[in-house]
């Protein structure tokens, strides 16, 4: 089966000589490697044209437009590329050197329509790459074999599921990967490869950390807002994280209200909601207990098992809140 790979881009030559490099080492080489430039000003082309001569990518085709976002890059890939079936790559992400071959070999069953899979490793050992790769894996450790979502970063369908389900939707910057996997399991059968993860360039930093999640969650409130259907199905995201977002809210709430109650001289039930609190902030951290013990056996310093936790949480907290972002940006689009 000839294979395209399309990797959208935008101001990346800091990583994707790195993507390119390991697509030149692939043990299956792809037909074709079609770069979409998002309207990128840090000169791609130039750097593209500077490592060329180190790639061995026989086909590697160059397309640019103006920024309109990673779904409007990829479906141009698509239109392009000449491929029956599409892989989507991200150009901060690296392949395994079997991560094509192992895409493909599900295809062999004319059922599948799309297959992906999820993260390996960090870019590095530092503490916040092996900390955002780790949560990400040991929330899907149990996911294999058929799925109903996939990740836009690591993942191939077949050229006639992708416009059969309409392409990534362009209206929405996350979750868009969530949709179209949706849309082609309706139909076909989507499959989950857990021992086909890339390395990806995670954020370095707390604040640049909690920054992305604070976005990701208002967006994605809108998504579920106007597709329930995906929210309540067996998504690559798991139920779980949801219970801990709702635990560490409402726990944020109940020391409001009894500060409140102190204030105005109502001990008694300051008390009994402090009491609440306790119990709320207790199932939070039972519900991480199993990843730190993980992490533990991981070999993280008890340093930095606090430190995952504390991330956890406040990544949680910043996602309830990020809920009424997204709230007020599904009743604004809905009243346009």
């Amino acid at each position: 089966m000839k294979t395209s790979v399309i990797i959208p881009a935008f101001n990346a030559t800091l990583t994707i000589g790195k993507c390119l490099l390991a697509l030149s080492n692939q043990s299956l080489k792809p037909g074709e490697v079609i770069i979409v430039d998002d309207g990128s000003k840090d000169n791609l082309k130039s750097y593209l044209n500077q490592i060329k001569p180190q790639l061995k990518i026989n086909n590697l085709i160059f397309l640019k437009h103006f920024h309109q976002g990673v779904s409007v890059a990829r479906n141009l890939g698509a239109k392009k590329a000449r491929g029956e079936i599409l892989a989507f790559l991200d150009s901060d992400c690296v392949p395994g050197e079997d991560w094509l071959k192992n895409l493909l070999a599900p295809f062999s069953d004319i059922k599948v329509g799309a297959v992906g899979g999820g993260y390996s490793a960090g870019i590095d050992d530092s503490f916040w790459q092996r900390f955002s790769c780790e949560e990400l894996f040991f929330r899907r450790r149990k996911r294999k074999g058929e799925a109903v979502t996939l990740l836009s970063n690591n993942m191939a369908c077949r050229k006639f599921c992708f416009w059969k389900a309409g392409g990534f939707p362009t209206r929405y910057s996350v979750c868009e990967d969530m949709f179209l996997g949706y849309q082609i399991a309706r139909h076909y059968k989507v499959m989950w490869l857990k021992d086909n993860g890339v390395k990806h360039h995670f954020k370095r930093s707390l604040k640049d950390f909690l920054r992305h999640q604070y976005y990701f969650g208002k967006q994605s409130t809108r998504f579920f807002l106007e597709n329930p259907q995906i929210l309540v199905c067996n998504n690559h995201q798991g139920k779980q994280l949801h219970i801990a977002i709702g635990a560490s809210f409402f726990s944020l709430v109940g020391l409001m209200v009894a500060f409140i109650l102190s204030i105005v001289n109502q001990l008694f039930l300051s008390q009994i909601v402090l009491i609440l609190v306790a119990g709320l902030l207790a199932v939070h951290f039972f519900l991480y207990s199993a990843f730190l013990s993980y992490l533990k056996k991981k070999g993280l310093s008890k340093l930095n098992l606090f430190r995952a936790y504390y991330a956890s949480y406040l990544r949680d907290l910043l996602a309830a809140v990020s809920f009424f972002d997204g709230l007020a940006l599904y009743i604004k689009e809905r009243k346009l």
